[in-house]
């Protein structure tokens, strides 16, 4: 039997409905031809029937009912866990989206860096090639001008030995001359006396050589005038040695020495010996006697002094 109210199916000869609580006159007002307490018996049983249906379409109806309340709990409370873990994970998402992003932006920088760095490179790769190119030529050159100076060395190489065996050869020849010249010197020179020579003046020529008290007179000249060739003032008189020598005074010792010039040897070589050796002066034309040398040095003061720019 349909509910016509609701539309659900309800027992066969029910009086209502327990879904919608509709009475069904029709059924109530049928007349059957039995006893009222029969009747009243029938109807109380069918009343208590359709009374403990409509219990338990109450009951079923208040399970179905919690049934969808926790049903529609629990969905809610699922959709809300997803939506929370959906929005968590949408938030996670988006800081790690933006991590990302921050990283990319980072990584990005780095490489605009390299790829900077890299041209930075490829500019100097290409000025390191154009140098090693002009080494290259700069090598080539200096090659050839080794070579190049090779030969020239090689040449002044023969040149030096040429020069060197001149230089022997001159060296001989020189001391070929020197000899001669000494000996020439040694026969030119007019023979006096130790005695005649000190009334001599005494020229002072200074020398290129040694003078270790830094009087003006070389160690030698000083020696051969007996003079200390490592003290100014000789004799401590107030006059260096030089000084005297200029003045016609004896820087050894007292006394003055000759100041006349000497007129017989003007323009003469004279020798003077002395302990086995020969002691050359020339006489300029003033009269002084200018110191030449002695024969065991062959004669080396004649050419450190400018004995002919005579005063």
């Amino acid at each position: 039997m349909i509910c016509p109210d609701c539309g659900r199916e309800i027992p066969a000869n029910s009086i209502s409905c327990q879904y919608c609580g509709k009475l069904f006159v029709s059924q109530r007002a049928r007349v059957e031809e039995a006893p009222v307490h029969e009747q009243v018996s029938r109807l109380s049983s069918q009343l208590k029937d359709q009374e403990q249906a409509t219990g338990q379409a109450i009951g079923w109806r208040r399970k179905q009912r919690w049934f969808f309340y926790a049903a529609g709990s629990l969905m809610f409370i699922g959709a809300v866990v997803v939506i929370v873990n959906i929005y968590n994970s949408n938030t996670k998402a988006m800081a790690d989206l933006a991590n990302v992003q921050v990283r990319y932006a980072s990584k990005e920088k780095q490489l605009e860096d390299i790829m900077k760095q890299l041209d930075d490179l490829n500019a100097t790769l290409n000025d390191k090639d154009a140098s090693v190119t002009d080494y290259k030529d700069k090598l080539l050159k200096s090659a050839k001008s080794l070579t190049e100076i090779t030969e020239r060395n090689k040449k002044l190489d023969d040149d030096l030995a040429s020069a060197k065996q001149l230089a022997e050869t001159s060296q001989g020849q020189l001391s070929a001359a020197m000899a001669v010249s000494n000996n020439l010197l040694l026969r030119l020179a007019v023979n006096v006396s130790e005695a005649e020579l000190l009334k001599m003046p005494v020229a002072v020529a200074e020398a290129q050589m040694i003078d270790t008290d830094k009087d003006g007179l070389a160690d030698e000249l000083e020696k051969v005038l007996g003079t200390n060739e490592v003290k100014m003032d000789t004799d401590d008189d107030g006059f260096d040695d030089k000084a005297e020598l200029e003045n016609g005074f004896n820087p050894a010792g007292e006394g003055k020495w000759s100041s006349a010039p000497a007129e017989k040897y003007k323009n003469t070589l004279v020798l003077a010996k002395k302990d086995g050796l020969s002691y050359i002066w020339y006489v300029a034309a003033n009269g002084k006697r200018y110191y030449m040398g002695a024969s065991d040095n062959e004669f080396k003061y004649l050419l450190a002094s400018p004995y002919w720019n005579t005063k």
